[in-house]
């Protein structure tokens, strides 16, 4: 387990600074749009489709946190959560999440989620950076957020970023016979369902 620090220099960020796009504009588009569309500090950024690897990852771990915590709302890509990072207003559509307790919402259309307490990541080429930079510092900024999962598609490689008092700590976990412990969510997940239908 390491601990992990973030600094922002986010490109996403400084595109935003560049050229601002207005929360009402990209409401209104978003709710027009069949893609899922990302808000980040002023860009817009559209959600590309997903590879077989990437789309079968993503729907057996959330699969494995349905069967153990049926009490809580474990849900795919297609919801969309605030993300309050860099002193900015940034929206994303992540792969995966999972919100126990009251569900918390804002009025926007579609609705936009307040409170998850996991959020997932599926990485792809066009993506990683992403996720490991951007997604990282702006998700730790949500209050209810306990763990932060970046899965790799097409290999036995997932960082689990977990917030702690310290700051966030970061265990790498890429062994088929170890799982995804979570202590703070109930959480037990072998990384051999997760990947049991990926050829490796």
């Amino acid at each position: 387990m390491v601990s992990w620090t973030y600094s922002p220099t986010s490109s996403l960020m400084q595109e935003a600074s560049e050229h601002p796009v207005s929360l009402e504009a990209y409401f209104q588009l978003d709710a027009e749009s069949e893609a899922r569309l990302e808000y980040w500090g002023g860009q817009i950024v559209a959600m590309a489709g997903e590879s077989r690897n990437h789309a079968i990852v993503k729907d057996d771990v959330i699969r494995c946190i349905e069967r153990q915590r049926p009490d809580c709302l474990a849900l795919t890509a297609g919801l969309r959560v605030y993300a309050p990072g860099y002193g900015r207003q940034n929206y994303a559509y992540p792969d995966g999440l999972l919100v126990c307790g009251e569900e918390r919402y804002d009025d926007n259309q579609p609705p936009t989620l307040l409170n998850p307490a996991l959020l997932l990541e599926v990485t792809s080429p066009t993506t990683k950076s992403t996720d490991f930079d951007d997604k990282f510092g702006a998700y730790f900024k949500i209050e209810s957020l306990r763990e932060y999962w970046i899965i790799d598609p097409e290999r036995a490689y997932v960082r689990q970023c977990i917030k702690a008092q310290e700051g966030v700590l970061v265990r790498l976990v890429q062994d088929l016979t170890a799982n995804l412990d979570s202590e703070a969510l109930g959480l037990s997940v072998p990384l051999a369902e997760v990947y049991r239908r990926i050829h490796m």
